[in-house]
């Protein structure tokens, strides 16, 4: 005679056909996201190792899927010397913690070329001798260059706007951070550091008799009724003089609320012609 066991496996051939099938969907979609999408498994020791690597990797680094997976610190060295100890830092602190992990970092090719990418991952699976993360590298090298390129437009203007001798400022309004040309610090006899990047710094200083007036006109700016904020009032300097200036500026960009969210403009001084004004009365 024999004697056997009959068990129904059913429920795990579906468990394990279901998980064949979701992996499958997995690397579909994660090949066809631009830039490299991964599962990496970090020990507690800080050891890296790839579980899966899209194909775009070859397109961001040049190098082929089956090199991450041999050596889980393969890309590591394309890292931009200037950019190293920084993100050892950051994924040193979010590994420790389990935290979400997105910043951006600049690599070096064999070829020379040089490329910005953004990093983001988080934890899916945790237990004793490390942590499972799944993220995604994205080539922001274009965005970046676009970023450059807006700032030295900004920087351009700002310097053609400082040859006719005005001092030109630039006012984040939600945050209240104002930047002021090195053309304002001299006007009001500051040197680089003395003055706070606040839009208050400055409205501190303004002549307690002319604060009213100059809200209005700025307001009614904020709320479309005028093209451009004009307003002519009094600041006081370091030495504890006081000069006329006529500051004029407009808001160049709105929230989706239509709230003002950044202002620029210049700071002329007018001193002379308000003393010339006063002796002729």
């Amino acid at each position: 005679t024999r004697n056997g066991v009959l068990v129904d496996i059913t429920a795990h051939k579906q468990s394990k056909a279901a998980l064949a099938e979701n992996e499958a969907l997995f690397r579909e979609v994660a090949s066809q996201i631009p830039g490299m999408v991964y599962r990496v498994r970090i020990t507690n020791e800080g050891k890296r190792v790839y579980s899966f690597v899209s194909p775009g990797v070859k397109a961001l680094y040049g190098v082929e899927v089956a090199d991450v997976l041999a050596d889980g610190s393969c890309l590591h060295r394309f890292r931009h010397p200037d950019d190293k100890a920084r993100m050892e830092q950051e994924i040193k602190t979010v590994v420790r913690d389990g935290l979400l992990l997105s910043t951006e970092f600049r690599i070096m090719l064999d070829d020379g070329t040089q490329k910005w990418i953004q990093m983001s991952s988080s934890v899916i699976e945790k237990d004793e001798l490390g942590a499972v993360r799944i993220g995604v590298l994205l080539d922001i090298t274009e965005r970046k260059a676009a970023e450059a390129a807006l700032r030295d437009r900004d920087e351009l203007w700002k310097l053609a706007l400082e040859s006719t001798g005005d001092g030109v400022w630039d006012w984040y309004i939600q945050t209240g951070v104002e930047l002021y040309s090195r053309r304002i610090l001299e006007m009001y006899g500051f040197a680089k550091g003395e003055l706070t990047d606040e839009a208050a710094e400055l409205d501190r200083r303004t002549h307690p008799d002319d604060v009213a007036q100059m809200l209005r006109d700025r307001q009614a700016h904020f709320d479309g009724l005028t093209p451009a904020y004009v307003n002519e009032h009094r600041i006081q300097c370091k030495d504890g003089s006081w000069k006329w200036i006529m500051s004029r500026g407009m808001v160049i960009s709105r929230d989706s609320q239509g709230r003002p969210t950044r202002m620029t403009g210049t700071h002329t001084d007018i001193t002379e012609r308000k003393t010339a004004e006063e002796a002729l009365r």
